[in-house]
């Protein structure tokens, strides 16, 4: 088939291009900040998706196995498992560098790092070097991809669990005149979900498949099996059997 200029154009005309400066990324108050002495500046976390100058999403990476189908030849790849990367921010800083004091703070409620005061020194019940709880500093982080055609369209990424694993320094120089000042920052998160995936759906208590029919099934059958006894006599025996029977139905399997 030879290339044809005319179908490239109406091709692209009609599905359109995005572009990757429309975007906003957003996040949930973690716990750290909203309690105890986190985010003492009050900078809200709002005013936040303003800053970000630009956001790296993490690849979709499936680790693979090399197998050899025959034992032997040439080697085949499998689907082994699937690793999270991280999402990374550029924010710009502000003139009163709060968004500094709004990351140190999250990291610090990730991990007591202390602040000079001494081996002593706690950050909300916590000591020099403890960790925080899981749920206290995970926030959730929502990243929207525009379209240039209409406000509307989006593309959402929805990172659960999510929290600031690395924030950057910053190189400070004279020569640098008048650039702004930025940090980036590196979230880790634990599950995820995005627009183009397929929700699925929760199966019902009454199915032979999934997890909660399986449960039910077995729930059936470890009262049934409770009703089982030693036979008194032939006729019994008939009407044990035939019990064991029904109970072998009911297994989803």
């Amino acid at each position: 088939m030879a290339f044809s200029v005319s179908d490239f154009s109406a091709t692209i005309n009609r599905h359109g291009l995005a572009k990757d400066n429309l975007f906003l990324a957003r996040f949930t108050t973690p716990k750290t900040l909203s309690t105890g002495s986190g985010n003492r500046d009050n900078m809200n976390l709002r005013d936040l998706p303003f800053f970000a100058r630009t956001v790296q999403l993490p690849d979709l990476d499936i680790t693979t196995t090399t197998v050899k189908p025959q034992g032997h030849g040439v080697s085949h790849k499998r689907a082994t498992v699937m690793e999270n990367g991280q999402v990374q921010v550029v924010f710009r800083v502000d003139a009163n560098f709060a968004i500094k004091k709004l990351f140190h703070q999250w990291n610090q409620g990730v991990f007591n790092h202390g602040n000079g005061q001494g081996p002593l020194n706690s950050v909300d019940g916590r000591g020099l070097y403890e960790l925080n709880y899981h749920d206290d500093y995970t926030s959730t982080l929502d990243i929207l991809a525009y379209s240039y055609n209409q406000e509307q369209i989006t593309y959402n990424y929805k990172f659960y669990g999510a929290f600031p694993t690395s924030v950057s320094g910053v190189q400070l120089a004279w020569e640098n005149n008048a650039q702004i000042m930025t940090i980036t920052v590196n979230f880790a998160f634990d599950s995820f979900s995005v627009d183009g995936a397929d929700d699925g759906e929760v199966t019902a208590l009454d199915s032979k498949t999934g997890l909660l029919g399986f449960l039910s099934s077995i729930n059936s059958v470890a009262q049934q099996v409770k009703q089982l006894r030693k036979p008194r006599d032939i006729q019994d025996l008939i009407t044990q059997t035939n019990n064991v029977g029904r109970i072998l139905d009911t297994l989803p399997f």
